[in-house]
């Protein structure tokens, strides 16, 4: 039993690492050697844990965007009103930033790999970010109250425009406008609980 508890935990120390390391050096940049000699592992005991680059990479997006909705639905529990909700949202996104930026880096480099035709990526692995954002999507619905995904996808898209804004300019994201955007989606959303109940 204690092994299987061992080969998760190094699984999950190395899903945690491989972040950072493909943020730095992209995906095509990184081979499973240089991840297992960075991780101080050997390329065997890397290729137990996982069966190759694409599948670890692909764990790892699914792991961080997991992590990121239940931090998430953690922050809205102990928010009492949706102003707070907004506010606690943007510390949080304030406060993790630059994590934020390197999963920008990371689809870009990602769509830049499986658009290139000299490329064969498996379906399942060209599309990990589709379902990626669909995550995140759904807990911005729950967490925030927006009524639809389409209200969604405009927070998540201003969102990002932030992140992007901020990696071009080397300045930190701005969010000033968040409560701005937010408030009209918010009463929209009442306004469609309201007329159900």
């Amino acid at each position: 039993m204690s092994k299987h508890i061992d080969t998760e935990t190094i699984s999950q120390s190395i899903l945690k690492q491989a972040m950072l390391l493909f943020a730095e050096k992209g995906y095509q940049g990184l081979s499973m050697r240089q991840l297992a000699k960075a991780l101080k592992l050997t390329t065997g005991a890397l290729y137990h844990h996982f069966r190759s680059k694409d599948e670890l990479y692909t764990e790892m997006i699914h792991q961080l965007a997991a992590q990121d909705a239940e931090a998430l639905y953690r922050l809205a529990a102990k928010a009492a009103s949706n102003s707070e909700k907004i506010a606690r949202f943007s510390a949080f996104l304030e406060g993790r930033a630059e994590y934020f930026q390197q999963i920008l880096l990371l689809v870009f480099d990602h769509q830049r790999y499986v658009r290139d035709p000299d490329n064969a990526p498996e379906a399942r692995f060209a599309r990990i970010f589709e379902q990626t954002l669909n995550v995140y999507l759904q807990a911005l619905i729950d967490v925030l109250g927006l009524p639809s995904k389409q209200e969604a996808e405009m927070v998540l898209d201003y969102l990002m425009g932030c992140f992007i804004r901020a990696m071009m300019t080397q300045h930190e994201p701005d969010f000033s406008q968040l409560p701005r955007i937010m408030k009209p989606l918010l009463m929209q959303a009442n306004t469609i609980g309201n007329q159900e109940n």
